[in-house]
């Protein structure tokens, strides 16, 4: 066997980098995407990749809704976790569809919010809040913050069907208080919510839109029987008054602070409550 020189070298060289370049193309993609294969069985970047939702009763779709009620318009709770302000909620139990509207006319409300528990845990952290939505009438914007108050970060509005979302960082030297997320809606506007999510990073990770550029879910719909546990922490209904407790431990499951007692209608029928929301 012989030794190749300078020139053989470069040509051996040359040839295996032709080779290999044109086996696959260099792949391009975006946040939020990983490596797949396409219908030819090449790798090409895909959609799928989703971080951990920190929210509660986040699928609009399918809400825990322990309260029963087919409308909410005073400031307060609504389905579990999710409070309103300047704005209404009406339920479908039939369809289990739900619909959000800013019933104030004259200026952009935070018409739906949840608060997120030990919000310090966030300070110094970058994340992402992203909604989803359909039948949109005005625009939607995602925004939060972490102390009523504060200057929020917005969002791009959208005023058609999909999907908005915000990316901020909190700060690392302010004790966040009140660490919330909300929906803000146009005067007047409304929506149907499908889904909701807040993640830690800087893309969203709830949704991504198909060939046909339908918005599609990453993640499955979540277990209603933890979606329930992680809710009923928060808030209990009983149908007598005797079985209620009113310590967080005597709670199954515990709820996260001693509740305030109070009963509530459905259907006609009192139920008692434990709230530990507080």
């Amino acid at each position: 066997m012989g030794y190749l020189n300078n020139d053989g070298l470069g040509y051996l060289w040359q040839s295996v980098k032709n080779t290999l370049t044109t086996k696959q193309d260099s792949l391009t993609g975006t946040p939020g995407q990983v490596v797949g294969f396409d219908a030819r069985g090449a790798a090409a970047a895909q959609d799928g990749w989703s971080n951990q939702n920190l929210l509660d009763n986040w699928y609009f779709t399918d809400p825990i809704h322990q309260r029963g009620q087919t409308s909410y318009t005073a400031t307060g709770y609504t389905i579990d976790r999710w409070r309103i302000a300047n704005g209404a909620l009406t339920t479908d139990p039939s369809s289990k569809t739900l619909r959000l509207e800013n019933i104030d006319g004259d200026i952009s409300r935070n018409c739906f919010f949840q608060l997120l528990e030990s919000p310090w845990l966030f300070a110094g952290k970058t994340l992402t809040f992203s909604v989803l939505c359909r039948d949109l009438h005005g625009t939607l914007t995602a925004t939060a913050y972490a102390n009523a108050g504060d200057t929020a970060p917005f969002g791009a509005p959208i005023s058609r069907d999909g999907l908005a979302s915000v990316t901020f960082t909190m700060e690392n030297d302010i004790v966040p208080t009140q660490f919330r997320v909300h929906w803000l809606l146009s005067p007047g506007g409304s929506c149907v919510p499908v889904a909701a999510k807040l993640e830690l990073g800087k893309a969203q990770t709830l949704a991504h839109q198909d060939a046909a550029g339908d918005w599609v879910l990453n993640d499955p719909p979540p277990s209603r029987a933890l979606e329930l546990t992680k809710c009923r922490r928060h808030y209990q209904i009983f149908p007598d008054a005797a079985l209620r407790p009113t310590k967080a431990w005597l709670a199954q499951p515990p709820l996260r602070a001693d509740p305030a007692l109070g009963r509530i209608q459905i259907d006609g029928k009192t139920y008692y409550t434990a709230d530990a929301d507080l």
